[in-house]
């Protein structure tokens, strides 16, 4: 079923069943990848093993750049759907109960959009020393932002299935099920570039990438959802 042309003409029910869409999508993804980094441990030495790691990277900083744009919109696009369509007063209800956006947070869509999204000279390469992606940190920062978002939207706008499923991510007590520290990392490096020892097979990758894929969706719960995972494939 079409949407409207813009985001600014979808009706209630449009916002409802997108936010049950996409919007729950999004949050459901960027903790379940955020978590899956770092309880698993990977290995600089193996090719399907930097494949992995590099595919769960990239997706985190792609939903984290997509909620950032979306909770704090910046040149919005008419057929955006940003955070403010889902408040019946966008400036009380919101704007001026949602936290101040750090510069920890302007910086991370900066990055995101830099080194994962587009080709710029701003990549980092293998000789760079600086710190990778803090995702526990990552994790800690997004949640309340997105708390004061669905405690104060419009039950008219936003699904409720949203609310709920964010309700249900507990970071904390799901790295605590891994008992021994070492099974848990708080950092993730930058995207390992392919060495041209690591020769490509299409099919073993196209196989390797479909299972990641397939464990985080829908396999691999880590938390419990208010609804089904949305196969995006």
């Amino acid at each position: 079923m079409a949407y409207a042309l813009t985001g600014k003409a979808l009706t209630d029910a449009e916002l409802l069943r997108y936010s049950e869409q996409h919007l729950r999508y999004e949050i459901e993804m960027f903790f379940q990848v955020g978590i899956k980094l770092m309880i698993t441990r990977f290995s600089k030495d193996d090719r399907d093993s930097v494949l992995q790691e590099n595919v769960l990277l990239e997706s985190f900083a792609t939903h984290l750049r997509n909620l950032l744009l979306f909770l704090y919109p910046r040149r919005v696009d008419e057929r955006d759907v940003i955070s403010d369509y889902f408040f019946l007063n966008s400036i009380t209800d919101w704007k001026q109960k949602r936290p101040k956006e750090k510069e920890s947070l302007r910086n991370l869509r900066t990055r995101a959009s830099q080194e994962i999204s587009h080709l710029t000279v701003l990549r980092r390469d293998g000789t760079d020393n600086s710190e990778g992606w803090p995702i526990r940190e990552i994790l800690d920062e997004i949640k309340p932002i997105l708390k004061t978002f669905v405690n104060n939207a419009s039950s008219d706008k936003l699904h409720s299935s949203v609310k709920t499923t964010l309700d249900a991510i507990n970071v904390k007590s799901t790295l605590a099920t891994y008992s021994a520290p070492t099974d848990v990392s708080t950092k993730a490096p930058f995207p390992t570039r392919f060495s041209p020892r690591f020769h490509y097979e299409p099919n073993r990758n196209y196989l390797v990438i479909s299972a990641s894929i397939h464990r985080i969706s829908s396999r691999t719960q880590l938390f419990k959802t208010a609804g089904p995972v949305i196969n995006r494939a």
